[in-house]
């Protein structure tokens, strides 16, 4: 979301300051408080079938490379180098099952739960078999591990399915071992900011990129209450993330645990 830049010279202090109590009486009017205007974009780690690194796709991003990083944001194409990485303050996490028609048809929707008739079937893709969860309509169903926080200043959401379930996993774990100094209760998630560069896995004939995760240090103050208040925002509903694109979601289906 771009940020308001007004530029206020001197003489326009005091003045501002004198429609701080008219502000304060109108809060929020005019600004549309909706569920679907308040948007969070993607992160997405960028594999070597990702649309960014196609000319012909309209995704494409100059000098995009498997491994890189893509911040999705709808105003601007923001790439980060695998090796250079972006600090992460993780605020929410969900768990989502977007379902999506056959043949790369085009979502159907997003699922905060399995589906009851979703099956674990075992499928034959580009000759090997695969393992997903199909309803009786035929459309699949994917499970994806959402994690909602900050980077650079801006709110994303970093979704993770297949091998990056993994990734999840022991972030999460990771996440679990803070504690608040003093005490021997677990930290809020928003407390800490954690690293995030990629690194290149391989197994047989296949490699593929994943995120690679590690401590980033406390926040401070002021990001402390800007992440709680994206916490209460997804969780009261108030903000959701953007829809996962089943073309730039490449995941692979080879569940390697990645270590930190």
């Amino acid at each position: 979301m771009a940020k308001s830049n007004l530029a206020l010279k001197d003489d326009d202090v005091s003045e501002l300051s004198s429609l701080t109590d008219f502000m304060m009486d109108d809060a929020g009017k005019g600004v549309s408080q909706s569920q679907e205007d308040n948007i969070v974009p993607l992160i997405y780690l960028l594999q070597s079938n990702s649309a960014p690194l196609k000319r012909s796709s309209d995704n494409y991003i100059a000098g995009s490379e498997a491994g890189d990083v893509w911040k999705r944001n709808s105003i601007h194409k923001s790439l980060v180098k695998s090796d250079e990485g972006f600090l992460f303050q993780p605020c929410f996490f969900e768990k989502v099952w977007p379902e999506w028609r056959p043949n790369r048809g085009g979502l159907v929707g997003i699922h905060k739960d399995k589906p009851p008739d979703a099956r674990e079937t075992v499928l034959m893709q580009e000759g090997k078999e695969r393992k997903a969860w199909i309803r009786a309509n035929g459309n699949s169903v994917v499970e994806t591990r959402q994690h909602v926080g900050f980077a650079d200043g801006e709110a994303y959401v970093i979704p993770l399915s297949s091998t990056g379930h993994s990734v999840s996993r022991q972030f999460m774990q990771m996440m679990n071992q803070v504690i608040i100094p003093g005490t021997n209760k677990i930290a809020p998630s928003f407390s800490c900011k954690y690293k995030f560069t990629t690194v290149e896995r391989t197994k047989d004939s296949n490699s593929w990129f994943v995120f690679k995760v590690e401590p980033g240090g406390w926040v401070s103050p002021e990001e402390y209450r800007r992440g709680k208040a994206l916490y209460e925002a997804f969780s009261k509903g108030e903000k959701t993330a953007d829809v996962v694109d089943h073309d730039l979601d490449q995941g692979r289906e080879n569940e390697e645990e990645v270590p930190f």
